[in-house]
Order: structure tokens, then C-alpha cells, then sequence
């Protein structure tokens, strides 16, 4: 019988926080959409990261234990760290977090400071930018977006997005 694996063993060997495996447990397999039965990627779990339940509670629910073959399917190995996307950005451009909220970003382009983006609120669109003269007076729906409207404004002829 093979050894099962913890939440925390699990989050260890992906770099990734505890929660991300518990999202991870929680997702559809890929492959049969969480249906299960007969699905040889999910071995019938219907889950993202295939696991059994134990009759044994740790004050918040049954231990979770994850079999070690999961942690090498292409779709586990293979996943953003934390599980976002990285921020493409244009040729050039950098951008840098102030402080550790993540909410304020110093962006640079070509290794000058251009400028920050900033976000004010937990609204969707609440992602902002200001230079030392100007303010953004609009707010965009993502940092992406933000940091293109500070490009546009910098530089007019630039319609990097």
C-alpha cells in the first residue's frame, strides 16, 4: 500500500500555501469535469487533486490525504505558482511591490520610476495610477489594466495593453 500524503506534506513539495491544496481539493478534475465514476485521471475522485477522506476529524472536517501519483500529473506540476497567473507586461516594464499588503506598485520602465499603481478598496474596479504630477481620475478593473492607462498617459504614441 502506498504511503498517503498530508495537506501540509502536499503544500511542501508544490511550494505552495496549505489553502492552495485545500482549492485544489475542492476543484473539478480537468478531465471528466468532477463526474468521477470511471475517470483513470482522477482514479473516480471527480477532484482537481485526487484525495481520500479519513473518519478521522481534526476539529474542522476528515482529514484530507492525497495520493503521491497526483502530485505528478501535468495539470498539478505544471500550475502557476499559487495558483495566478504572472502579469505579462511590455517590453521594458517593471513593476515592483511596495511593502508587503501588495497593494502598491512602483513601475518602472527601463529602470526609471514611472510611476505607481495603487489599488483603493476590494471593489473590482479599484486599480488606479499616479505619477509625481498627475492622477489617474479612472479606475481600471485589474493592475494590468492600470498600469497600461500610466504607460498611455507617460507616453501617448505608446498603446501597449
Amino acid at each position: 500500500m502506498e504511503s498517503l500524503l498530508t495537506t501540509k506534506q502536499v503544500a511542501k513539495k508544490l511550494n505552495v500555501h496549505k489553502s492552495r491544496v485545500y482549492a485544489m481539493l475542492r476543484q473539478r478534475c480537468p478531465a471528466c469535469g468532477g463526474e468521477g465514476q470511471d475517470c483513470p485521471r482522477c482514479k473516480g475522485t471527480g477532484h482537481k487533486l485526487p484525495h481520500q477522506e479519513t473518519n478521522l476529524h481534526s476539529g474542522t472536517g476528515a482529514v484530507k490525504l492525497i495520493y503521491p501519483w497526483a502530485l505528478d500529473l501535468p495539470d498539478i506540476r505544471n500550475r502557476w505558482p499559487g495558483g495566478k497567473r504572472p502579469t505579462t507586461l511590455p517590453d521594458g516594464v517593471e513593476i515592483h511591490r511596495n511593502g508587503t499588503e501588495g497593494k502598491i506598485y512602483t513601475v518602472l520602465v527601463d529602470g526609471q520610476q514611472l510611476g505607481t499603481v495603487y489599488r483603493k478598496g476590494e471593489a473590482r474596479r479599484s486599480w488606479t495610477w499616479e505619477t509625481g504630477d498627475a492622477n489617474g481620475e479612472t479606475y481600471y478593473r485589474n493592475r494590468k489594466d492600470a498600469i497600461a492607462a500610466l504607460l498611455a498617459h507617460s507616453d501617448p504614441s505608446n498603446t501597449a495593453a
